[in-house]
């Protein structure tokens, strides 16, 4: 069995985050931590994925950088403060 396991912060929970966002933070995450030589997708490719529109994707893939969620090559920005990761 091919288990595809990556650890979240508990906080995310507290973030508020849309349903949309929160899919792709989870992505960009899952896609980071799996990939050995990641390159973040484009938001065409981040909207064909997760099945939604560019424009959505793009919207919260915006989102995600205002609140500091992404760096500057689109990796996750998660750390754990806490025993709860």
């Amino acid at each position: 069995m091919n288990r595809c396991r990556f650890s979240i912060p508990n906080d995310i929970w507290k973030w508020n985050l849309k349903p949309q966002g929160f899919a792709i933070l989870v992505y960009l995450h899952y896609l980071h931590v799996h990939c050995k030589n990641f390159i973040a997708p484009s938001a065409d490719e981040i909207a064909s994925q997760l099945h939604m529109s560019k424009d959505m994707a793009a919207k919260q893939i915006a989102e995600l950088n205002r609140r500091g969620l992404l760096d500057q090559h689109m990796v996750p920005m998660l750390e754990s403060n806490g025993k709860n990761f």
